[in-house]
């Protein structure tokens, strides 16, 4: 038996032993677009942002795209507000860089704003609806309010450089603020912007809240000088004491997307993959196991997984790409 098909049969009896599910694609696509690399799902299930394009959840059919003179390859993160009815786009560009929309119409609300040198990395709306969470490569979070996007405050100002941020996500009751990026996690009272708690030093690229509130999953992107990860795992921390719960083993590289399943059982981790350009992989809440990996495509270097997003309700699923190809799928765990 050669090497190569020695190898393989190691991987397969190692996966049949691990009881993993293993797969370059799903098996239950249901359609999938050349779109964008951050995607969003609407709270009613109905709708999905793909960039600076609004498609129905169901066929991928486009609905509307919102004009403001950039296209979809340079948009970072997309939002929308708790009730359905704002979206917000972050966008890679030096200074004007943030912009709120409305989804019924298309019409520019706000922007462009100059929200963060160098690029907004993150957008979040508050439970609320009042108040939208900004983070960009300035190493900054900034707290928007959405009435007439004034500037209320800046997480994590000073002077000199600051670590760049790539997420931001608030609790539950929209009390407070979690941060993450290359300086690691920390949690800002919205009210007052004092720092509450560094959750993990460890650089972080992607946040996400269970949707009971009770857990913040941090995926980390500790990469050292030979370009190995040091530290490319998923952080579960439990949000009534920052306590850390558990740590997952994601992956042979950073963490980029975090995903809650609706009803809190599993959680989907999109990350770059050394053998093959990009993964999803679904984890066990309660127990850390991974349930499966859907991989993506080894020959080419721009298919890891850039965004991942869960339906507030029901089964349906998606994630993006840095190729920009946008896959909706029924969650198949």
């Amino acid at each position: 038996m050669d090497a190569t098909r020695k190898s393989t049969l190691l991987i397969l009896i190692s996966l049949f032993i691990c009881g993993t599910t293993l797969a370059a694609t799903p098996q239950s696509v249901m359609w999938r677009a050349t779109a964008s690399r951050a995607i969003a799902i609407s709270p009613d299930a109905q709708l999905m942002l793909t960039g600076i394009q609004v498609r129905q959840t169901s066929s991928g059919s486009l609905v509307r795209t919102f004009q403001f003179g950039y296209s979809s390859t340079s948009v970072n993160a997309v939002a929308f507000s708790p009730d359905g009815k704002l979206a917000a786009i972050g966008i890679q560009s030096t200074n004007q860089n943030l912009f709120v929309f409305r989804v019924a119409d298309g019409v520019k609300l706000a922007g462009p704003i100059g929200a963060h040198s160098n690029g907004t990395t993150t957008v979040a709306f508050s439970p609320n609806g009042q108040f939208l969470a900004s983070g960009g490569r300035d190493g900054t979070a900034k707290l928007w309010r959405v009435s007439d996007m004034a500037l209320i405050r800046t997480f994590n100002g000073g002077v000199g450089y600051r670590p760049r941020v790539f997420a931001v996500v608030f609790s539950k009751d929209g009390s407070a603020l979690g941060v993450g990026g290359q300086g690691g996690v920390l949690a800002f009272w919205v009210n007052t912007g004092q720092l509450a708690r560094q959750l993990t030093t460890v650089s972080t690229i992607s946040l996400a809240l269970s949707p009971d509130g009770t857990m913040l999953a941090s995926g980390s992107n500790a990469i050292d000088q030979y370009g190995q990860c040091t530290d490319c795992t998923i952080k579960l921390f439990r949000t009534t004491d920052c306590a850390l719960i558990r740590t997952i083993s994601g992956n042979n590289n950073g963490v980029t997307s975090l995903a809650f399943s609706p009803d809190r059982g599993e959680l989907a981790a999109g990350a770059g993959d050394r053998t093959y350009s990009g993964s999803v992989r679904f984890f066990s809440v309660s127990t850390g196991q991974l349930l499966g990996t859907w991989l993506q495509d080894p020959n080419n270097g721009s298919s890891y997984v850039t965004s991942v997003a869960y339906a507030p309700f029901g089964r349906l699923f998606a994630y993006a790409r840095a190729d920009t190809q946008v896959i909706a799928a029924f969650d198949p765990f």
